[in-house]
């Protein structure tokens, strides 16, 4: 996440560094989502196949492309190190849950879960801090050294960590390739839940990479967006690492897919008729809070219901939200120049989500979750 999120809170400032259009630096980000569209699903099935050789892969290839990022101050070589990350991004993205099934303990793997989507934002974290703290144009190398060097580390560990093999195997077997794909898509559970994705890592992502350069017009300067753009990744990582396991325990999942819908909606709607620094400080953090907080939760119950096909399912979610990610970033890269019409779309955006959270808890509480029975 912190090779994709490298430019989001220093857009135009990295525009007018390497002298590309404002368009273009949103392009860097976007290229993980659209390629995910594509490999996402043959990956989940690589994954549920062959675990740790195809996750090894994944950290070998994004070593690779952060490399690149490196070779020089150009946007052709930046933008190489982005694509070659690209291809490896949905390997690591599916393999949270599968890392929690294969190495962890039934009643551990709600709480590892939540952990892998909290490192995922602490990869953003990086990403924002170093954008927000070198915002000018000269210190945009510097931003891509520290986001490059934290992405090596981070996959050489995981490289190290996966010389292990795991413990534990969730019982059964997937049906092989497309037939696992079709398997699950019977399912309604699994479609509500990808259309939810859809929807939210759509405005997820827009915020991420388009929140600076919407508010630039009304005069905030880049730092006090990185700043938002912080405050939203920081909440996220806390409400990730505490929330879902309050909600787990009194049942009340679907009350914080509402609440996440409540807030988005009402802060893009002050945003499209006051942007304010005030605003973006206090209901960045809100919206990161919440809506960061959903991610485990939906995620944990995907895992729970496709018992040995998780990889796969997880992959189905992800790809349905880079779906979103890619539809609605790039229909919000046409507003730029609207940043109040691009805020009002983003909030009919989230607000069409909350009838699919309430048609999910309704099949939740006809059929719960429990794995899927796979043919063989």
């Amino acid at each position: 996440m912190a090779l994709q999120l490298t430019f989001a809170p220093i857009t135009t400032v990295a525009a007018e560094h390497l002298k590309v259009p404002v368009q273009a630096i949103g392009w860097l980000s976007q290229v993980f989502t659209l390629f995910y569209v594509v490999l996402g699903l043959p990956m989940g099935v690589a994954l549920d196949r062959w675990f740790r050789g195809s996750l090894a892969a994944g950290a070998l290839v994004t070593i690779l492309g952060a490399a690149l990022r490196l070779c020089g101050d150009h946007f052709a070589w930046i933008l190489a190190g982005q694509l070659v990350a690209a291809v490896a991004q949905p390997l690591l993205l599916n393999g949270v849950t599968k890392i929690a099934g294969e190495y962890l303990s039934e009643k551990d793997r709600p709480a590892g879960i939540a952990l892998g989507m909290a490192s995922l934002y602490a990869g953003e974290l990086i990403a924002i801090g170093a954008g927000t703290v070198f915002s000018r144009p000269e210190q945009v190398h510097d931003v891509i050294l520290i986001n490059s060097v934290f992405a090596i580390v981070s996959m050489a560990a995981l490289l190290v960590f996966l010389r292990r093999p795991g413990e534990f195997r969730v019982l059964g077997a997937a049906p092989a390739g497309l037939a696992s794909v079709r398997e699950l898509w019977r399912d309604p559970f699994m479609r509500t839940v990808a259309v939810l994705a859809f929807l939210g890592f759509g405005t997820f992502t827009s915020y991420m990479t388009w929140l600076q350069a919407l508010l630039a017009p009304a005069g905030i300067a880049a730092d006090a967006a990185g700043g938002m753009l912080l405050g939203f990744v920081l909440a996220g990582i806390v409400g990730a690492m505490v929330i879902p396991a309050w909600v787990a325990r009194h049942k009340r999942e679907f009350a914080l897919m509402l609440a996440a819908v409540a807030v988005g909606c009402m802060v893009c709607l002050l945003l499209a008729v006051a942007p304010r620094v005030s605003l973006g400080i206090i209901g960045m953090p809100l919206i990161g809070l919440l809506q960061l907080s959903t991610l485990p939760v939906i995620m944990e119950m995907t895992e729970r219901r496709a018992g040995p096909a998780a990889g796969t399912a997880s992959a189905l979610v992800w790809m349905a939200g880079n779906a979103g990610a890619t539809v609605i970033s790039i229909a919000i890269q046409n507003m730029i120049g609207r940043p109040g019409l691009a805020f009002l779309f983003l909030a009919s955006i989230t607000l069409a989500s909350a009838p699919l959270v309430r048609i999910l808890r309704r099949f939740v509480l006809i059929q719960p979750v429990r794995a899927i029975v796979v043919s063989k």
